[in-house]
């Protein structure tokens, strides 16, 4: 038989040989590894932003170029009644007028790609309105063919008109950050949540 001491020593040595075994929790040493994970981790999401914003405005300036239809780093009255009335072959005279006074913030009749940027970004669109217009007649500009989406072959067929001399692997990335649910086209809820996307 073994005497309680036997049993109360064994029992120490065990705890003894276990905790050798597994060593102690130290705040110290993990708390530095967490916050180079947590770093990294950081690093890593605005490295994602920072991406999301170049393909924003890369998709951006190649649908102000398109609407610039004389390509004078402007888009003027008409240029602009061309891009409405992709959306709304009816759209007067007056809704033009008004929509240019809102998006031209100095008062002439000419866009530059600042106040277009400004204008189209600056809350995603709801409803029926001058800014959802816009967005729609942007987005139908890139869809060639109105069927309402957008394939690759026409994504990389603007993007190569706009930019002939940007690399097809730069134009995949652009494609497949836009292309949300991975299915080959771009939707206009997909264009529309990318570029609002965090507003």
């Amino acid at each position: 038989t073994h005497s309680p001491c036997s049993a109360v020593c064994s029992a120490s040595v065990t705890s003894m040989a276990a905790d050798q075994a597994v060593p102690v929790f130290s705040m110290q040493k993990p708390m530095s590894l967490n916050q180079s994970l947590l770093d990294k981790m950081e690093q890593a999401v605005q490295g994602f932003d920072e991406t999301t914003k170049d393909v924003r405005a890369e998709m951006l300036r190649a649908t102000f170029r398109s609407a610039d239809v004389r390509k004078t780093g402007k888009i003027s009255k008409q240029d602009l009644g061309v891009l409405m009335r992709k959306v709304d072959p009816t759209c007067t005279t007056d809704k033009l007028n008004k929509l240019l006074k809102q998006i031209s913030t100095d008062g002439d009749d000419n866009i530059t790609f600042d106040e277009f940027v400004t204008y189209y970004l600056a809350e995603a669109p709801e409803g029926a309105g001058s800014r959802q217009d816009l967005v729609k007649a942007s987005f139908r500009a890139w869809d060639k063919d109105g069927s309402g989406k957008l394939s690759k072959r026409e994504f990389f067929q603007v993007m190569k008109a706009l930019k002939p001399d940007m690399a097809d692997a730069k134009i995949q990335v652009l494609y497949n950050q836009v292309d949300s649910d991975n299915d080959g086209r771009i939707s206009y809820d997909e264009w529309v949540a990318f570029m609002f996307k965090g507003r």
